[in-house]
């Protein structure tokens, strides 16, 4: 079992204000872009966060908190 250091509690904190992109969340936490990527992936795995789908064709998908995921 992978040992989480609270990371995903700063995300959620930040996808709490509307969806955002990988990157937005990266900037706004002084994070790597690996790093977030990493933790939204894991998000996604516990049904914690929705990735949506893209605006347009290149564009990168932005994620929000599911609703009910505890924070």
């Amino acid at each position: 079992m992978t040992r989480r250091r609270g990371t995903h509690e700063h995300v959620a904190a930040v996808l709490a204000d509307g969806p955002k992109t990988a990157y937005e969340i990266a900037e706004q936490l002084n994070s790597t872009f690996d790093g977030i990527t990493a933790c939204l992936r894991g998000m996604r795995n516990r049904k914690e966060v929705v990735r949506l789908k893209p605006a347009a064709l290149g564009k990168p998908c932005r994620y929000r908190l599911r609703e009910g995921a505890c924070n």
